[in-house]
């Protein structure tokens, strides 16, 4: 059975391969450049200056809450168009075997550091947990429909499980959006965060 499991995921991964862009004319596309697009960058200062005032903050619980609160508001009211972008979880799918903590920090930096990434800096915005148990989970927001953009410019893509959260904000989505971007008590799904990258 874990065999037919691994041979499947080879397959998988052969085929995203086979099938997907891999030059940079392809990976931009009409969907990801017309439209309401969201303004990356703009997102990514935002939400860089309420990170940064969170964790130097001295103050009460409720003033961080507070903090959380409007940052995820302003996602929903300012960047996210459910016809012009996309909100995907990752889930690394080989998490049983990594060795230790380092290892799994070093997977998560070496996605980050692929070159095919710096063709995406102005198409999306990706936080990454390296959580304990050395599993790796990412919430990506996208402009365009969906992550094939960026499986044509990072192979690493093929080694994690991809899920859209959406289209519609609905409040299940909204919950699952705050865990990755405002964690309570430095925990994604009841387990230690252990490291965060952000691109």
């Amino acid at each position: 059975m874990e065999g037919e499991d691994e041979v499947t995921k080879v397959e998988a991964r052969q085929f995203m391969s086979d099938v997907l862009p891999t030059t940079p004319s392809a990976i931009v596309t009409e969907d990801a450049t017309a439209g309401n697009c969201a303004d990356m960058a703009a997102w990514k200062s935002t939400y860089a200056s309420s990170s940064s005032s969170s964790s130097s903050s001295s103050s009460s619980s409720n003033t961080a809450s507070n903090t959380s609160k409007k940052l995820m508001e302003e996602f929903w009211t300012t960047h996210y168009d459910p016809d012009a972008t996309s909100i995907w979880k990752m889930v690394y799918d080989e998490a049983d075997c990594t060795e230790d903590m380092d290892e799994a920090k070093g997977i998560v930096t070496a996605f980050m550091a692929n070159p095919g990434m710096l063709l995406m800096e102005d198409q999306c915005f990706d936080i990454m947990h390296t959580l304990e148990g050395m599993e790796i989970e990412g919430l990506w927001f996208f402009n365009g429909p969906d992550p094939e953009q960026l499986f044509g410019a990072n192979e690493d893509t093929s080694w994690y499980t991809w899920s859209q959260l959406g289209p519609a904000a609905l409040d299940n989505v909204k919950i699952a959006v705050a865990s990755f971007l405002t964690p309570t008590d430095g925990k994604l799904n009841g387990k230690s965060i252990k490291d965060t990258k952000i691109f």
